[in-house]
């Protein structure tokens, strides 16, 4: 079965996200036809954080479309720059969350899959805002104002990474380098482009805020396609 890839739509982004939805709903209908996995990497809301009992009202539509996904797909989350507090809301849905890379076993190879902005050498942002202190004392503001500080924060780091890349940042060289890995799949980077160097491959599957694209991997193939299934690239595994 195939496994498809979805990254970055940042739903709750704009007030009117409805062409956006539209076309996630017609991508969801195709997964639960044919993926046999389904992998979300990171970042399909603008900030994800959880309360005992309370969830963003805008997000129940998408969520709704992506529960019926969990119900027939395994599905797995891996969380991303704007998923600052996940907790076992997805675990309720039939989600498997990972924090950091995933693995994946394909035709006896390791395929890693992550965000990506969690694999730079440095102190990153979204491990201090984690902080179990930090969520904590956040939890205790008002649903509605934590939404506020939650949406200001996201649109500051958005325009801090507000570029779309056309080559592979060596950053995310550094790190197959060093980690020692053949093949890595990210999102955050927002364009869908690939590059091979020195026996490994570095791949990103786009966005679905600007480019709509996603990812299948089949026969040993990535496939990066656009809404309308034409391909984008095709790398082999």
């Amino acid at each position: 079965m195939d496994i498809y890839l979805f990254s970055d739509a940042h739903f709750g982004f704009s007030k009117d996200e409805t062409e956006k939805f539209q076309k996630y709903k017609a991508l969801m209908d195709k997964v639960k036809k044919s993926a046999g996995k389904f992998i979300i990497i990171g970042d399909l809301f603008d900030f994800w954080f959880e309360y005992e009992s309370v969830i963003f009202s805008n997000y129940f539509s998408v969520l709704a479309e992506l529960y019926e996904v969990s119900k027939h797909v395994e599905t797995i989350y891996i969380a991303g720059n704007h998923d600052l507090w996940i907790g076992k809301f997805f675990k309720n849905l039939n989600i498997k969350t990972v924090i950091g890379t995933y693995e994946l076993p394909v035709n006896g190879r390791k395929i890693y899959i992550a965000h990506g902005d969690d694999l730079k050498f440095r102190i990153k942002t979204r491990d201090i805002l984690r902080n179990k202190l930090l969520t904590f004392l956040f939890k205790q503001i008002h649903p509605d104002i934590g939404i506020k500080i939650a949406k200001f924060v996201s649109k500051v780091s958005r325009k801090a990474h507000n570029s779309y890349p056309l080559s592979i940042p060596e950053w995310l060289w550094k790190y197959v380098e060093i980690k020692n890995i053949e093949i890595l799949i990210v999102g955050h980077l927002h364009s869908p482009i690939y590059e091979e160097r020195n026996g490994r491959k570095v791949a990103c599957i786009g966005d679905w805020l600007n480019h709509f694209t996603y990812g299948v991997i089949k026969d040993n193939k990535l496939m990066v396609l656009n809404i309308d299934d034409s391909i984008v690239y095709a790398l082999n595994l």
